[in-house]
């Protein structure tokens, strides 16, 4: 077999496989290509992220199977492309291990100057706030921080106050509005995407998604993902 008869076959062989995938998903299976796209990219992101390329990859498609002595012949580009899109539509990429890095938290029973020191240093706006057993309590923020500091203007002792209070003294000024979730391991970066996108459609800005083994709130926090890194889900998704 020669090197471009091995180019078509392996062209063939990620396009029919990313067929049958959608062709499975579908209670009429043999709907033709087209239909499938046209079905799926409302629902999917990655399909909907890949539907052009994919109609004009199906055309390079129609091209070999019609052509059996080979006269279009994909190069390399084409190759690596429906290479790519067929893992990313059949192995859909998940939020973990992607974004596995050591969770920082701080002891509700924590000075709460102590806490804003180190929230200072390291240029965090927001940090998970646990109990003594490691359990997740509430997320605590720049902003809750400055509503308390606010509130001790007009008392006496405002000084001895902050310097004694503790981190659950501030969890109160927290706002109701604050939003934030729990997602399993397994969740797929598209469908962490959406919640950020969703939340922004609703006026409601989502603090932060926290990812556990199996999305509950009294598991181990795996990581912690905010709108600043979208980009980077953004770029494994290539949107």
């Amino acid at each position: 077999m020669t090197e471009n008869h091995q180019k078509a076959d392996d062209f063939l062989e990620y396009f029919n496989e990313i067929e049958k995938y959608l062709n499975n998903k579908d209670d009429n299976s043999n709907i033709g290509f087209t239909r499938l796209i046209g079905k799926y990219q409302d629902s999917d992101k990655i399909i909907r992220q890949y539907a052009g390329e994919l109609m004009h990859l199906k055309d390079i498609r129609n091209l070999l199977v019609h052509n059996n002595n080979y006269y279009a012949i994909p190069n390399e580009f084409s190759l690596e492309k429906i290479k790519n899109i067929r893992d990313k539509v059949i192995n859909p990429p998940k939020v973990y291990p992607l974004f596995n890095s050591k969770v920082e938290t701080v002891s509700n029973q924590q000075p709460i100057i102590k806490v804003i020191k180190f929230m200072k240093e390291r240029s965090y706006s927001q940090i998970p706030v646990v109990n003594n057993d490691n359990q997740f309590l509430d997320l605590i923020t720049n902003n809750a921080i400055s509503r308390w500091i606010g509130s001790l203007a007009d008392k006496d002792r405002a000084q001895i106050i902050f310097e004694q209070a503790l981190v659950k003294d501030v969890l109160d000024y927290e706002e109701e509005s604050s939003v934030f979730e729990f997602i399993s391991k397994e969740a797929l970066i598209v469908d962490v995407i959406d919640k950020f996108e969703e939340s922004q459609k609703k006026g409601k800005k989502l603090e932060a998604i926290f990812i556990t083994d199996s999305g509950k709130k009294s598991e181990k926090l795996l990581d912690i993902l905010t709108s600043w890194d979208l980009p980077e889900m953004y770029s494994e998704l290539e949107i």
